[in-house]
């Protein structure tokens, strides 16, 4: 068998990249690409082909019935519709949390009232080490490395081509995608990638940011001295959970520019760090000027 094998390896090989090539997957191809598909025979191109195939599910529905399966990711904003041919279908499955149905030749969809078994093709775990350095054109796969999927994922030099072309992700929840920004402005922050930082800060929206992300991106203005912007972000949307010495820092610079015009948003905001317990020269001063109330607020 051995011999049989050495004098056919190679035919054996073309057929492999070619299926792979062509995006083809079933049982037969996925035991083929195991075993047969290696680094000698690797390439770029080959790389990015197999990185969704690594993700490939069979699945196998008895009611006879159904015509499609649909996917919906909870980071997808669109869901993803697959063929069924002779009761069995090909999808792709990033990640655990995947919502399953399907639908009959009606348009009809079904859930809990459909029998099916799921089928892991591959197991990407190893194959996934093996194409990484060469893939650059499968999003699930850059999901996959980065550990989105599993909400566990930090941005290092080795991922953070992978996480600017997740943020750059056109069918990406914004939820996720905005969480994505965030850990990629502290990366920039925390690498001296300056111009990378700003260029992001400016682009970001407060309006579509989550409280908790919007204190961490009015923290990194701050830090990068965008004051102004910080401030406006304030006053549209509220001091929510941003830490007393980076508010601080905001409004004592907004009072510098002058103590003597009240601003009844800046002067509460005033009355708020003073009463945490944080203040300076600024502050008292402006409160001294404009504050009406009594001595023990």
């Amino acid at each position: 068998i051995g011999e049989l094998w050495e004098n056919y390896r190679p035919q054996i090989e073309r057929f492999v990249l070619d299926q792979i090539s062509k995006d083809h997957i079933n049982k037969n191809l996925a035991y083929l690409y195991k075993n047969i598909f290696s680094e000698r025979i690797l390439n770029q191109e080959y790389a990015n082909h197999m990185a969704p195939l690594l993700f490939a599910h069979l699945i196998t529905e008895e009611s006879k019935e159904m015509r499609y399966v649909v996917v919906k990711s909870k980071y997808a904003k669109y869901e993803e519709v697959y063929p069924i041919q002779n009761q069995k279908a090909i999808v792709y499955l990033y990640g655990n949390d995947n919502t399953i149905s399907f639908e009959d030749a009606y348009r009809n969809r079904y859930m809990a009232s459909v029998n099916y078994i799921t089928e892991k093709l591959l197991l990407p775990t190893k194959m996934a080490k093996l194409i990484a350095p060469m893939v650059e054109e499968c999003i699930g796969f850059d999901g996959y490395m980065c550990e989105i999927y599993k909400d566990s994922g930090y941005v290092e030099e080795q991922n953070v081509d992978r996480y600017v072309r997740l943020m750059q992700a056109e069918h990406l929840k914004e939820r996720y995608k905005n969480r994505i920004k965030v850990a990629l402005l502290q990366y920039y922050y925390d690498h001296d990638r300056i111009e990378e930082m700003d260029t992001l800060l400016c682009e970001l929206d407060g309006r579509i940011l989550e409280n908790d992300l919007r204190c961490e991106v009015i923290k990194l203005m701050v830090l990068r001295d965008m004051h102004e912007i910080a401030y406006e972000w304030i006053r549209e949307f509220g001091v929510g959970n941003l830490e007393q010495k980076t508010l601080l820092r905001i409004i004592s610079r907004q009072i510098g520019k002058n103590v003597m015009e009240k601003d009844n948003i800046l002067l509460n905001l005033a009355h708020i760090c003073f009463k945490k317990g944080k203040y300076d020269a600024n502050v008292l001063k402006y409160l001294i000027c404009h504050f009406e109330g009594l001595s023990k607020d």
